[in-house]
Order: structure tokens, then C-alpha cells, then sequence
């Protein structure tokens, strides 16, 4: 009876070290750096939608959306967005603004913070593009005033295309 109680906590330890092997391995996945060619990529597409090209800019961010680092995806998203916005395709903005948030929501860090009120803008300026007006007014009253630099410019993009929108 004993020799059998020895094997169940045997068995029984060398699952939770399995288990909590595996559960390492997830973590640090997600704590992952992100690679230089992840960050070359991101460079690239930025500085392909500076100069307009956004045929470029979306070949560069491509490989990025599905980055096992939440922020390099993150911001692929952001991206993205400002190339649907520049095509005029709301709904796209819309959604590449909510799939960047939910990547960033288990992202920690300086560079998450600062790239969730951007999301976050782009989103309010989708919804208000697509005449969903309480819920871009709800999307703003998450951003705080003077939260992030470029605050006032957001609200006052927003406010003004829902200004136009309403004629």
C-alpha cells in the first residue's frame, strides 16, 4: 500500500513540473524581445506610409500582426490603421484598431502605454466615421486629457469629422 502511495505522489510531482514547465514556457514567450528584424520591419513600414506608399508599408507590417510579441503586433495594428485611414476604409481601421487593443491588453511596458491612446484615437475616429457617435464619444472618455502628447489633436480629428459628418 505504501509503494503505491509513493508512485501516486511520484506521478503526481512529475505532472506539476511538466506543468509548470510548460507554463514557463508560455511566459517567456510572451516576455519575448522582439527580434531587430521585427524591428527593421516596423521601421520600414513606417517609413514607407511617411512617404506615402502604402502598398509597401502593409508588405513590410504583413509578417508582423501575427508576432508572438503583443507590442511588435500592437504596433503593426497601429499601422495598419493609418493605412486603412489613409485608403478612407473605415471599417478596417476599425478593425485593425481593435484587434491592436487586444493584443495590447496583456502587454505590459512603456511602449504598450504609449501606444494604446493611439489605438485608442484611431478607433473614436473610426466609430465617428461610421456614425457610431456614442460609442466614439465612449472610446474618448477613456483617453484623458493631456494623457498622452498628442491628445488635443485626437479629440479635435474626432470632433471635426463628426462636426462634418452631422453637416
Amino acid at each position: 500500500m505504501i509503494d503505491m502511495q509513493v508512485a501516486v505522489v511520484a506521478v503526481t510531482l512529475l505532472l506539476g513540473a511538466v506543468g509548470l514547465g510548460a507554463g514557463g514556457v508560455h511566459f517567456r514567450n510572451r516576455l519575448k524581445r522582439a527580434s531587430r528584424e521585427e524591428l527593421g520591419r516596423l521601421a520600414a513600414a513606417r517609413a514607407a506610409l511617411g512617404r506615402g506608399d502604402l502598398d509597401e508599408a502593409t508588405r513590410a507590417i504583413a509578417p508582423l500582426i501575427e508576432s508572438q510579441h503583443d507590442v511588435i503586433a500592437g504596433h503593426a495594428h497601429a499601422i495598419h490603421t493609418s493605412i486603412a485611414e489613409r485608403r478612407g476604409d473605415a471599417q478596417a481601421m476599425l478593425a485593425s484598431a481593435s484587434w491592436g487593443l487586444g493584443r495590447l491588453s496583456r502587454a505590459q511596458g512603456h511602449a504598450a502605454a504609449a501606444l494604446r491612446p493611439e489605438l485608442m484615437a484611431q478607433r473614436a475616429l473610426a466609430l465617428t466615421l461610421l456614425d457610431r457617435r456614442d460609442e466614439a464619444a465612449a472610446e474618448l472618455n477613456f483617453l484623458t486629457a493631456g494623457a498622452y502628447p498628442t491628445w488635443e489633436r485626437d479629440l479635435f480629428r474626432v470632433r471635426l469629422v463628426d462636426l462634418a459628418r452631422a453637416g
